[in-house]
């Protein structure tokens, strides 16, 4: 077993949020795993490449709790007691960031709720959503398809899933995406506070007056004698909203701007909307809204392409690397409709924790994209393409605004 250059990358740079690819394939040359820094952390490992990017998603020796891995957090995990402290971990303790017989249990229990509703069913009610909002923007002038287009129709769906009143989720939105923001971390916490605050108190009113809606069936669902706690349900809640919001909303505009910035791609899928299925796929690969992964923590010491990373290390797994791995693609991994598939990109993890909202954000990133070109086929950038700028987020790879005349 050979070990690899330890001289660490940085990541989280101005230069990486707007684009990550770059540094993805330089690690990527210089070996299959190397150490990085990060904002507020220790060094990490990131991974890279494509076979073993989905080896570590599938290791079940590689945990996600960090619970398990105090002593990688600097001395101490933090407990029940410090949820007053920090309200923001009442959000993240979820399924996504649970282990082996407690991660089952809650998938189970979650898959019992998307059981009861499938998701083709809903096909209907997003378009009238996605029509709606094209309803109400303006053509000949600048309008920003983030706030206007993909924003609204990703919560009007996902809120409209979870019995979201419709007044609250304008504003809901807002403090999801402040509580997402690695820039202003006391503004973090104040946020998910009231986050929590507000979830705590619609679980009530929804136990008081159920309906059919996903919340209702999340408190409704057991499996035996089983069911989610109230803290369960609180964080199960966020993570649903994530997934069904904030990387949904990326995909469809990350995916526009590919179109903007590959415009024979552009006409081929305006003159044929049979293309926007791969499209959708393509945009997962080409700029997936999630370039890395959470983050997971080596329990015994694992191989990686030949590089030994030791236990109780803290792990990266760069999909955003991996779907640009030219060694998977046999390619350059330009923005190509023709090659588009599933089996080239893990925008959706890998293992256990693939995600089960993947049906779902395809449905709905196809229903918005299809619109959009049918009704606006001619769409341009309404800025110069240097003034795009990324959310600054360790995990999300999306825009801030994109300006678009219709």
């Amino acid at each position: 077993m050979s070990e690899t250059n330890t001289a660490s990358a940085t990541l989280l740079t101005p230069d990486f949020i707007q684009n990550p690819y770059p540094l993805f394939a330089q690690l990527s040359e210089q070996g299959p795993t190397r150490m990085a820094m990060y904002p507020g952390g220790p060094e990490t490992w990131v991974v890279t490449r494509y076979e073993d990017v989905r080896q570590v998603l599938a290791d079940p020796t590689v945990l996600k709790d960090p619970r398990n891995a105090p002593d990688i957090l600097g001395g101490g995990g933090q407990g029940e007691d410090d949820l007053e402290a920090h309200p923001e971990l009442a959000l993240v303790r979820h399924m996504l960031n649970s282990d082996q017989a407690e991660h089952a249990r809650l998938r189970k229990l979650v898959g019992k709720a998307f059981t009861a509703r499938p998701v083709k069913g809903l096909g209907p009610a997003i378009e009238e959503i996605v029509a709606d909002v094209l309803d109400g923007l303006p053509t000949g002038e600048p309008v920003d398809l983030v706030e206007r287009f993909a924003l609204p129709v990703t919560v009007r769906t996902i809120c409209g899933m979870l019995g979201i009143p419709v007044a609250d989720q304008a504003s809901f939105a807002h403090q999801f995406n402040t509580v997402t923001n690695i820039s202003d971390p006391a503004e973090m916490s104040r946020a998910a506070g009231e986050l929590v605050a507000y979830l705590t108190a619609l679980l009530d009113e929804k136990r008081r007056n159920p309906d059919e809606a996903m919340i209702s069936e999340l408190i409704a669902v057991s499996d035996g004698d089983d069911a989610f706690s109230q803290a369960e349900l609180v964080s199960m809640i966020f993570l649903l909203l994530g997934a069904g919001h904030e990387s949904t909303n990326a995909l469809i505009t990350n995916a526009v701007l590919a179109l903007i910035d590959h415009p024979e791609e552009k006409a081929r899928v305006a003159k044929d909307l049979d293309l926007v299925p791969a499209l959708v796929e393509e945009t997962l690969r080409y700029d997936a809204p999630f370039h890395l992964a959470t983050f997971r923590y080596t329990t015994e010491p694992i191989e990686v392409g030949g590089v030994t990373i030791p236990a109780r290390e803290s792990v990266l797994t760069a999909i955003g690397g991996a779907n640009h791995d030219a060694r998977h693609l046999g390619g350059s991994g330009a923005f190509d409709l023709d090659t588009a598939g599933p089996g080239r990109h893990l925008a959706f993890g890998h293992g256990v924790h693939h995600c089960l909202g993947a049906p779902l954000a395809r449905l709905e990133g196809a229903a918005a994209l299809t619109a959009l070109l049918g009704r606006h086929p001619g769409f341009s950038l309404a800025v110069d393409r240097q003034e795009l700028q990324y959310r600054p987020s360790l995990l999300v790879r999306g825009l801030v605004a994109l300006p678009v005349v219709l």
